[in-house]
């Protein structure tokens, strides 16, 4: 048995073939057998149909604040935004509205941050029980609406005094 190793150098391959084919053959060669893997940048998509094998996470979490808003104003909610709403009651709310409605499920966080505010619900949800209630008038509570719009109806249902 003898050692070759000192003949297989670049030097010696390059007398061989081209040094910069070897470099990019070789380099080529262990890509493949060990490539770099990157993850891929994905923007927001569509869809008519979904089918999931593992877990789905919800949009993004969102909150408004109503500290602006009048007595006899409406709140208009972005559902574009998010699908897990916070609205903070400073004060009380005439009526609620939305933009950029999507088919999906909706969570409104009703959050009593000074008090006995007040919530007029929009006449055209449909309550689980067939009454629109009232919401929690403690300082610091807080009522959860669970929202289904199926493209023509809003189904609520509200779990309340949570604190």
């Amino acid at each position: 048995d003898q050692d070759v190793s000192s003949f297989a150098t670049i030097t010696n391959l390059d007398l061989k073939a081209n040094t910069a084919d070897m470099t990019t053959s070789l380099a080529l060669k262990a890509n493949l057998i060990s490539p770099t893997l990157v993850t891929p940048i994905l923007g927001e998509a569509t869809s008519t149909s979904v089918t999931a094998s593992s877990d789905i996470k919800a949009k993004r979490y969102i909150q408004y604040s109503n500290t602006a808003i009048s007595s006899t104003s409406t709140t208009n909610l972005d559902l574009s935004r998010g699908n897990v709403i916070q609205v903070n009651l400073a004060t009380s709310i005439a009526g609620i509205t939305f933009t950029n409605e999507a088919v999906g499920t909706y969570l409104i966080k009703f959050v009593q941050t000074v008090g006995s505010k007040t919530v007029n619900f929009p006449d055209t949800w449909l309550w689980s029980g067939g009454a629109e209630p009232v919401v929690s008038a403690t300082l610091g509570r807080t009522d959860i609406v669970t929202l289904i719009y199926d493209g023509t109806n809003y189904y609520a249902a509200i779990v309340q005094n949570f604190f």
